[in-house]
């Protein structure tokens, strides 16, 4: 013989006590996930110590600096093609840094320590980019701005002739 449980009122009261409880936990969670995310913002906006984390253009400016380091090579206002990377590394001192080339890829180290009887202070930046096509690596230079950007660019590339127009001849079948 088959039986039916009819829910009553106090049973809904029990789910909604079930119900309060995983909200408070998925709540809970997801602050400790928004900090983590905030934490990761900060760690990241500290990477690129020229982005204001206030400024809503920050994203765009990441962007294109990111994209700068993808594909380097930028046109001047001369219409000269070179290479060039700036990087922000304001907080280092110009013997912290070294800058390779090796094998098509340009690696920049910088590396700071500051020990004292109460605190000991750690900085490191390595960031690596591949040499474009076209550039040669003895053609890099770099140098370094008095506010601390370090510029790394490349002799002008040569000039990119515009595909010539051919004229071709029709000849007819018969």
């Amino acid at each position: 013989m088959a039986r039916f449980l009819i829910p009553t009122f106090g049973d809904f009261l029990v789910y909604d006590n079930i119900f309060d409880d995983m909200n408070r936990e998925m709540s809970r969670l997801q602050q400790h996930i928004m900090r983590d995310f905030r934490h990761m913002r900060n760690a990241m906006n500290r990477l690129t110590p020229t982005m204001d984390p206030s400024d809503h253009a920050s994203d765009l400016a990441l962007r294109e600096q990111l994209q700068l380091i993808r594909d380097p090579i930028v046109t001047e206002s001369d219409g000269t093609r070179r290479m060039k990377v700036q990087l922000d590394l304001s907080q280092f001192k110009p013997e912290e840094l070294n800058v390779t080339v090796k094998e098509g890829q340009v690696t920049v180290h910088a590396k700071h320590e500051d020990k004292s009887d109460t605190s000991h202070v750690y900085q490191e930046f390595s960031r690596s980019f591949v040499v474009p096509d076209g550039v040669d690596d003895e053609t890099l230079t770099c140098s370094l701005s008095r506010d601390g950007v370090l510029t790394v660019t490349s002799a002008p590339l040569p000039m990119i002739e515009a595909p010539k127009e051919k004229k071709l001849t029709i000849t007819q079948e018969k």
